[in-house]
């Protein structure tokens, strides 16, 4: 993204203490999983619960998996039966370096916990608190790790 103003702009994560560094590769990222910075709100296509027929559970900026992550104080994991990981696919002519599996989750939202389930979606499209996760995110794994694939397809080093 060219326009400063842009969630994901170079300047606007020049700004956050935790990807100060990597700014440029932070941008990169971010607005690939965001549809370019400008869908703060977007729900994921791929990453559905019940083997993909399920509602969505990576959100926001960041695509923050709710499975595996709080966000906004919320314990979003505890919502769900499980926690959905990022599958692999070998390299093939649909996916060329390899990446996730659409639909490879069987986790389901638990049972009474559908509120906290639509809090945490609420909670994950709000830009502050999905950039904070991420934050999170990536000091927990050393860096874009969790991001693997988009990083991988963009040119963008893991660590």
């Amino acid at each position: 993204p060219t326009n400063d103003s842009n969630a994901c702009s170079v300047k606007t994560l020049e700004s956050s203490p935790c990807f100060a560094g990597r700014a440029k590769e932070a941008s990169i990222i971010c607005a690939v999983e965001s549809r370019g910075g400008t869908r703060t709100d977007v729900e994921s296509g791929s990453d559905r619960l019940k083997k993909g027929k399920g509602e969505p559970y990576s959100i926001g900026l960041w695509q923050i998996n709710l499975t595996a992550n709080p966000v906004g104080g919320l314990d979003c994991p505890s919502a769900f039966t499980g926690v959905c990981g990022v599958g692999t696919a070998t390299p093939d002519k649909k996916h060329p370096i390899g990446g996730p599996v659409p639909g490879n989750c069987t986790v389901s939202i638990r049972p009474g916990k559908e509120q906290l389930y639509r809090d945490c979606v609420a909670a994950a499209k709000d830009i502050t608190k999905n950039t904070a996760a991420a934050c999170k995110v990536y000091r927990a794994n050393g860096g874009f790790k969790p991001w693997s694939y988009t990083a991988n397809k963009c040119g963008v080093k893991l660590k």
